[in-house]
């Protein structure tokens, strides 16, 4: 069954276009390559934003999640985030 994690991101600066950028060129790939089908990147405020990553089964996430700590220490080198909080679970129901 699908499984998703969302991430809640705060920022020390707005969220600008060079900031989504580097989230397209870098980050979001990096989760593809750890095996997520989706990654979703949402600015929430003007200095937030959740990133929504959708992987095939519990199993693949789990895996991923030691190597997005390597990618969290990444991020925070290159952008001045701290991760806020995060949700974790088995996808129920979705409408495409």
């Amino acid at each position: 069954m699908t499984y998703a994690i969302i991430s809640n991101w705060s920022s020390e600066e707005e969220i600008d276009h060079k900031s989504v950028a580097y989230a397209e060129t870098a980050l979001l790939p990096m989760l593809k390559l750890l095996g997520a089908d989706y990654v979703y990147l949402c600015k929430t405020s003007k200095n937030a934003f959740s990133v929504i990553t959708i992987y095939p089964d519990e199993s693949t996430a789990s895996n991923a999640s030691a190597k997005q700590d390597a990618i969290h220490e990444k991020t925070a080198k290159e952008l001045p985030i701290s991760l806020i909080s995060d949700a974790r679970g088995e996808v129920i129901a979705k409408l495409e």
